[in-house]
C-alpha cells in the first residue's frame, strides 16, 4: 500500500522539494566555482611575487652590468687589460718577467730516536712518598 502524497497527486516529490533541489544544487556550484576562483587567484598572486623577485634581481643585474660597461670604457680600464692581459706597457717601461724556481726540496726525514737505556723505574707511590715524607717509604731497604 503507497502513503499518499501531502499535494494528493501521485506519489514523489513535491514542488517545493524539487525547487529546493534545484536551489541547493545551484549553491553547490557556485561555491565550487567560487573555491577554484579563489584557489587559482592565490596561484596568480604567488606567481605575480615570484616575478616581482626575478624582476628585482635582473634589474640588479642590469646596474651590474652597466657599471661593468662604464668602467670599461675607461682609460684605466684599458691601461690596466693592456698591462695584466697583453703584457704591454710604457715606452721607457722595463718589464720584469718573474720566473718560479723549483719546488722547495722535501726536508729530509726526522731521525728516529735512539732508545734510552732503561732506568730502574721506581713505582709512582714511592715517588709522591719522596714529596711529601722524609722517612723511606715502607717495605723499603
Amino acid at each position: 500500500m503507497a502513503i499518499p502524497s501531502p499535494s494528493g497527486g501521485r506519489g514523489g516529490t513535491s514542488r517545493s522539494q524539487l525547487v529546493a533541489i534545484v536551489i541547493a544544487t545551484i549553491a553547490i556550484s557556485f561555491v565550487v566555482d567560487f573555491s577554484r576562483k579563489a584557489v587559482e587567484s592565490y596561484r596568480v598572486r604567488l606567481r605575480a611575487v615570484e616575478l616581482g623577485h626575478m624582476i628585482d634581481r635582473a634589474e640588479a643585474e642590469r646596474e651590474r652590468l652597466q657599471a661593468l660597461k662604464a668602467f670599461m670604457q675607461t682609460d684605466a680600464f684599458i691601461e690596466r687589460a693592456a698591462r695584466e692581459e697583453f703584457g704591454m706597457g710604457w715606452p721607457g717601461e722595463v718589464q720584469v718577467v718573474i720566473i718560479p724556481g723549483p719546488p722547495p726540496a722535501t726536508p729530509p726525514p726526522p731521525p728516529t730516536p735512539t732508545p734510552r737505556p732503561k732506568e730502574e723505574e721506581t713505582p709512582r707511590w714511592q715517588e709522591w712518598w719522596a714529596l711529601f715524607s722524609d722517612a723511606p717509604p715502607p717495605g723499603a731497604f
